[in-house]
């Protein structure tokens, strides 16, 4: 069984509007920003979810490494630079300051298109997974991750599982996925 947990939520205030370089450096400060304490209520319903035994991952970002330690103090996550949030660079370069909306939209959009302003490509990320979802397969494996992230391997999974895919994944939500290997 694979369990994706969207991580805590991030202590970080947007702007309204970004400049090209100010839009790639709140991305930078944003991937620092500590987050949210998990309160006794979540950690017990997080856990009560989870199968007795399971190999942890997370990203290698900050946000999903502090969620892991703070679900299961007691474990040691590997940490995967395939499961960290698919980054968004600046679409186009401009000193004009733009809405934060346009930032995030038209850099998913190039994504999609696998442009290559978005350094790490949608291909890319399919091949990610498919290399990681070999690597779980048959196994009990708990995933501490971000949003789209989550949605895009879920996508992915959909394609060989049957897979139930959350309209929208918040904070802490868990997703269970049931992946084995077809006889």
């Amino acid at each position: 069984m694979l369990i994706l947990i969207r991580h805590a939520h991030v202590l970080f205030n947007w702007e309204k509007k970004y400049t090209a370089e100010g839009f790639a450096q709140a991305q930078a400060e944003y991937d620092e920003a500590p987050i949210e304490q998990i309160n006794d209520s979540q950690l017990r319903s997080i856990r009560d979810e989870l199968p007795e035994y399971f190999e942890l991952y997370t990203s290698t970002l900050k946000r999903s490494i502090d969620t892991a330690v703070l679900l299961f103090p007691d474990k040691t996550p590997m940490r995967l630079p395939e499961l960290s949030e698919i980054p968004i660079y600046p679409y186009r370069d401009s000193d004009k300051p733009l809405s934060l909306w346009r930032w995030l939209f038209w850099g998913r959009m190039q994504w999609f298109c696998n442009n290559p302003r978005q350094e790490r490509t949608k291909r890319m990320v399919e091949h990610e997974v498919e290399a990681l979802i070999s690597l779980i397969e048959n196994k009990n494996t708990v995933i501490v991750g971000h949003g789209f992230q989550m949605r895009t391997m879920l996508s992915i999974l959909a394609r060989r599982y049957p897979v139930q895919k959350p309209i929208h994944i918040k904070n802490l939500d868990i997703v269970k996925c049931f992946v084995y290997e077809k006889q």
